[in-house]
């Protein structure tokens, strides 16, 4: 503002040091605390510590609506909404395809004779997450959420959200053999088996 107000010709400008880019933050801080600069507003390098607004833009600021107390419309909540699950699906997806164990693998330990294969680190936990897949009504269980969580790549909220609506989930591998994506719909459900 005094640059402004009282013109480029009544100022100095001059090199005081040379230094190396990393260093200039540090050796600003240094001028700071040693020397009392008539003009400068911040007292702390690299920082609008100190820093005050013209009155002008304290009016602008002040007309201006902030966003506490806001209330968006449905369309733009559900737009919102719509925009974070298409990407949490796509990361969820991405993570399915890079998982080291593949859901089809554990479902070809289905045994012939009915029995449904457990899989995880913990044997008989009395909740066990039972995974389905719906296309030929194969089950797996999963002795905790946990290990029914790292294989499907969700958390286990969205789990447990599946399950209590009954709405199917996507699981996602690449078939190397036939060069193809194949998407699996799978039912999630918890079981109370002691």
């Amino acid at each position: 503002m005094a640059l402004l107000k009282y013109g480029h010709e009544n100022f100095t400008f001059e090199i005081i040091q040379y230094c190396e880019p990393n260093e200039a933050v540090i050796l600003e801080q240094t001028y700071l605390d040693k020397f009392d600069f008539d003009y400068n507003i911040n007292v702390k390098a690299n920082s609008i510590l100190g820093y005050k607004h013209t009155p002008e833009t304290l009016a602008k600021m002040k007309g201006r609506q902030n966003f506490k107390g806001k209330t968006h419309s449905k369309e733009t909540i559900q737009g919102i909404k719509d925009r974070n699950t298409a990407w949490s699906d796509k990361k969820r997806k991405d993570k399915q395809l890079n998982n080291t164990i593949k859901l089809s693998n554990i479902f070809k330990q289905v045994s012939l004779n009915g029995k449904i294969p457990r899989y995880g680190v913990l044997p008989n936990i009395s909740e066990p997450v039972k995974i389905t897949d719906i296309s030929n009504n194969k089950s797996i269980l999963f002795n905790t959420k946990k290990d029914a969580s790292s294989v499907l790549c969700a958390s286990v909220y969205l789990l447990e959200k599946r399950a209590k609506n009954g709405n199917l989930f996507s699981y996602f591998e690449w078939d190397n053999l036939n060069n193809c994506l194949i998407e699996t719909k799978l039912l999630i459900t918890f079981e109370n088996i002691v």
